[in-house]
Formats: C-alpha cells, structure tokens, sequence
C-alpha cells in the first residue's frame, strides 16, 4: 500500500511508540479506520503499519473532502507536540511539495496552501518558514535535524550564518509577528466595538475591561493562543463605554499594574467616586526582567449615588486566591461582592456565567456554565 505525499510530510513513528502502538490495536483492534485518497493511505500510516505488524485486518475509507492537504495538517497537529522550528519545516515541506501530487490526484479541486496560510494553520510565521525552505535546499541533513526536533530553526541557521546575521533575521522576523498581531487585533477591536452595549439598570457591576496587553511569544514554550488573541480597547474607548448603572450602583472594575492611574480618570469619566483598592494576592506571576514580580491584581471600588453595602462584617481590601487561566477571576472575589453589594448584577466582559449575575461579553460562557440568574 503506498503512502500519498501529504501523509509523509509527518515523520513515522518508531522504537517504543510504535510498539506501544502495535500491543494496543493487537489488544483492542483498529479503533480508527484509515483514510485513502484514490488508493494511497493519506491518514494512518502507523495505524497501517501496525496492523500488519500483528495481523490485523485493516477498515478503510475514502476521503470525502475538499482539501486533503489541510485535512492531513489538521488530523496530525493535534496529534503531535511541535516545536515553533518543527512547524516551519513542516510549512517548508508544503512550500516544496511537487506539482505532481496535484496531477496525479483522483480530486480535481485541490488547493495547495500558500506560506501565509501554512503559517496561518500552523501558528508559525510565513518568514520562518521561508527560513526554513532556504535551509531545506541548502543543507538537507541540518534541515533533518530540525525537522526531527534535535535542534531549533535558530540553532541551524547559526551554524550555517553566523551570530550576526542570525540576529538581523530574528529581529526582521519579530517585527513581522509584531504587525501581523496588531493587525489581527485592530480587527478584532473594531468588530468588538460594533457590538451594541448593555443595557439596563444595575445596582452592582464588575467590569474587567480588555486592556491592551502585548501577546508573548517564545521558541519552545506553549502558550494557547486563544488566552491572548482577543479584541482589545484603549483608555478613552474604555472610558467611552457606557455602563448600564442605577443612579444608586456599586461598582467594582478590575485593572493591572499598568493601567492602574488610568482606572482612576476612567472612574471620573464614567461618574463614579472612587472608595477602595481591593488586592487579589496570587501564588507566582509575571516578573519582566530587573522589576519585581506582579503577583497581585487589582480591583478599585467605586459608588454613584449613596448606595449602602449589605453588610460589612469580614469585608477586607486584600483576598487569597488561586490562579487559573488568562484573565480569569477568582470565585472568592464574587463571593464577597455578593456578600456586600446589591442585585440587580451584572458581569460585563465577562468569560463566565455565575449564579447572582447577569453577564456581557465578546466571550460569555468561555470558562463552562454555572447557574446564571
């Protein structure tokens, strides 16, 4: 049985894995059938090989798409662990792929995938990849060896150009990132702000406004890319924003080292009388390189009218709690606010329904769904 092209774009597993393979289909059979394109495997070589290494029949079916070579990507990537220098080589493989694999297909309507989008699907960008190709066709062995993990993109190329160059390279290639980011936010943010407002009368709000924050990106380190890649706003949108208060409200908005003088002309711009700083106390956090670690977040405590608090008994400035994901708020802190402050409720750009309050965000129900009011 041959293997189509799109599918060996994947290094074959081998040694433990693949016996870990072999014992699991010969235990519990093919779980998974294998997917053809005319008659060549294009997913499940391993699956394949196993089988026959135990004698197992193979299930096959045919592939029904329109795109096989984004269907190869999709399938393996969420397979395997990829190093940011493993995912250029695979884009210089797509870039280099013969034509011949789109003539002799049984599916007219293949579309190969330009650098832009290869980098696009595989999360890397379009100038490592071309790195990446030059190195394919310059020095195939090295080329090997970052494909298969053993050194990164920046390691062969500073064997093959030297320091210097390598630093002019980088620095082009994170100016790349750096604009295609901000273009990426600036349309998230423009759509964002199409979005009509809350309404409504409430005389309790959380708000966690999308302050503008720098996505991070490092060679092999993980990050999910969904944390950082959302619509943002400014100071002066943020304070343009209007909130759906009761002339009698408490309101708590949530903010960072940065922008914490900002919170104060944002609460003067939104009419509200600054009462406290309340500090979450966090296990860890980022600490930039000759600053102290931030490993506390803010939330300033404002009121309109004179709403009075429920109750005041243990209501302290400074609270513990765990941290989670990106931008996620502690279950702790709406204790409390439901504890002192009033209903109605509402959570504005919020990533979780919560039992108490309304919600309004870009990304509502992001964190699962609790009982929401």
């Amino acid at each position: 049985m041959k293997f189509h092209p799109y599918a060996d774009l994947f290094p074959l597993i081998e040694g433990t894995d693949f016996t870990f393979l072999c014992d699991d289909i010969k235990e519990n059979g093919l779980q998974n059938p294998i997917v053809l394109l005319g008659d060549e495997i294009l997913d499940g070589r391993n699956r394949y090989l196993a089988c026959m290494e135990v004698d197992v029949q193979p299930e096959w079916t045919q592939y029904q798409g329109e795109n096989p070579l984004a269907f190869v990507l999709s399938s393996n990537l969420h397979r395997r662990h990829l190093t940011a220098s493993q995912r250029a080589a695979l884009g210089a493989e797509i870039a280099t792929l013969s034509q011949g694999v789109h003539a002799r297909s049984k599916i007219a309507n293949i579309s190969y995938l330009s650098q832009s989008e290869a980098g696009a699907m595989l999360q890397v960008s379009p100038a490592y990849i071309k790195l990446a190709k030059r190195i394919k066709e310059n020095t195939p062995e090295l080329f090997e060896e970052m494909k298969s993990g053993q050194k990164t993109l920046q390691q062969v190329n500073r064997e093959i150009i030297g320091e210097d160059e390598i630093l002019r390279m980088a620095t082009k290639i994170r100016l790349e990132k750096k604009e295609v980011l901000k273009a990426q936010k600036e349309k998230l943010r423009r759509e964002a702000l199409a979005i009509k407002p809350p309404e409504g009368q409430y005389r309790t709000i959380v708000i966690d406004p999308p302050w503008d924050i720098d996505r991070i990106q490092l060679e092999n380190r993980t990050f999910d890319k969904q944390n950082f890649d959302y619509a943002t706003m400014t100071v002066d949108e943020i304070k343009d924003f209007k909130l759906p208060a009761h002339d009698e409200c408490h309101l708590w908005l949530w903010t960072t080292q940065k922008y914490l003088r900002s919170s104060f002309e944002i609460l003067d711009a939104w009419d509200f009388t600054y009462l406290s700083t309340f500090v979450w106390h966090k296990k860890g956090g980022f600490q930039p390189v000759g600053l102290p670690q931030f490993n506390c977040e803010f939330v300033l405590l404002a009121r309109k009218g004179a709403q009075p608090f429920l109750e005041t008994k243990n209501f302290f400035t400074c609270f513990e709690a765990e941290r989670r994901e990106h931008s996620r708020k502690p279950e702790e802190f709406y204790d409390v606010v439901r504890r002192v402050s009033p209903e109605p409720r509402i959570d504005i750009f919020s990533r979780e329904n919560r039992e108490g309050y309304d919600t309004w965000g870009l990304e509502e129900g992001k964190f699962g769904d609790d009982k929401t009011t």
